[in-house]
């Protein structure tokens, strides 16, 4: 395994993570963008 994806699949958990506790819209709204510019 490449570590650049480990490190990129840790920061995308800890992005859920974080968004899962966020009462944040717009916090949220910014999470999910960092998450799908992740995956792209």
């Amino acid at each position: 395994m490449l570590p650049t994806y480990s490190k990129e699949k840790h920061m995308v958990e800890f992005y859920h993570h974080k968004l899962e506790h966020s009462q944040n819209w717009i916090e949220r709204l910014a999470i999910i963008s960092l998450i799908q510019l992740c995956h792209w």
